[in-house]
């Protein structure tokens, strides 16, 4: 038997003018907190969101300061403004950062409803963790009453992220979609979802057009289809050391990781009901071929010693990811 468990999103709206639906879920007597970056609260699209909610006479405060990886100091802080003693909601409009810290506020200031509205492709949207980091470590908290309550997919809030951070969160994606369809007896839809969101973003991650975006989140969207059932494998646990650690963003480390990675699960054959699914074949190298020419679209640096680690460097992640894979070294000296 197997179990596919669905996470408590009660609404997705997606497709062009999808923002034109945000008003739906912001209750008109209760405060709203908007979890942002400082680049991000800058954008066009921002602010016509700042515009609708002024129109209805919105309270709303803005939370501009999420920084990549989510630091707990920022969170602290983010919590001290909001007001718990009142009714309020969160709408955490970015990339995966202020998305995971805008669920953590969630739950430790017992928010009412969580608006995602994302503006790259890390999907944290659509999953129930949230990661963040602590003196330079990555911590993270799993947590079915973090799952936002409403997202919104509007092609038109990745516009005026940055092509290589847009793409590099593609990656992410992709990453993802991967290792959620490694071979460890999971439900068939996974499975099936993976192979489609795979597709979607191979397809769709080079282009600017809006339809090309729009087809890139909901390629997003079904990578994280069962991330409940799903757990990450080895790129995800490297990508989570060295983002902390060394400053890496996120999606970055997936370049860096995952094309060395799927050479390890060629050795382990976990991949190979996914490949059959995509391919109608078993071929580890056209899946590869396939994600690194992606990488190189970008482009982005794939190697860690372009962000200065060293062999130094290796000892720590290895101690850092505490696992008994054999051969994992070899393969994360490949990685420099």
């Amino acid at each position: 038997m197997k179990v596919f468990t669905y996470l408590p999103i009660k609404k997705v709206y997606y497709g062009e003018d999808a923002n034109e639906h945000i008003m739906d879920f912001i209750r008109v007597n209760s405060k709203l907190y908007i979890v942002t970056g400082r680049r991000t609260s800058e954008s066009n699209e921002f602010k016509n969101i700042l515009k609708k909610l002024e129109s209805k006479r919105i309270n709303y405060e803005i939370l501009n300061f999420i920084s990549q990886h989510s630091p707990d100091n920022e969170i602290e802080i983010a919590l001290q403004q909001i007001d718990d003693h009142h009714e309020h909601d969160i709408l955490g409009y970015g990339g995966g950062s202020v998305i995971d810290a805008s669920k953590i506020l969630k739950l430790k200031s017992n928010a009412q409803t969580l608006i995602a509205v994302p503006t790259t492709l890390s999907a944290s949207e659509f999953s129930h963790i949230a990661g963040y980091s602590e003196n330079g470590e990555k911590k993270g908290i799993r947590d079915i009453n973090i799952t936002p309550d409403y997202i919104v997919l509007d092609p038109r809030n990745t516009i005026s992220t940055p092509r290589e951070l847009y793409m590099a969160s593609g990656i992410r994606a992709i990453d993802h979609a991967i290792e959620s369809a490694l071979d460890l007896g999971l439900s068939d839809p996974r499975l099936y979802t993976s192979v489609i969101s795979y597709k979607l973003l191979r397809d769709n991650l080079r282009g600017s057009s809006l339809e090309e975006r729009m087809l890139s989140q909901i390629g997003s969207w079904f990578s994280y289809f069962n991330v409940f059932d799903s757990p990450m494998g080895l790129s995800h646990a490297i990508g989570k050391i060295i983002g902390a650690k060394y400053g890496i963003p996120h999606g970055f480390t997936s370049c860096i990781t995952l094309p060395v990675i799927i050479d390890y699960y060629e050795k382990t054959g976990r991949l190979d009901n996914f490949l059959n699914l995509l391919f109608q074949k078993v071929d580890y190298k056209e899946l590869k071929n396939e994600v690194v020419d992606l990488i190189k679209s970008i482009p982005a640096k794939t190697k860690l010693s372009e962000y200065g680690l060293g062999k130094e460097d290796i000892d720590i992640i290895m101690e850092k990811l505490n696992v008994n894979h054999i051969g994992i070294e070899n393969y994360l000296e490949q990685m420099l």
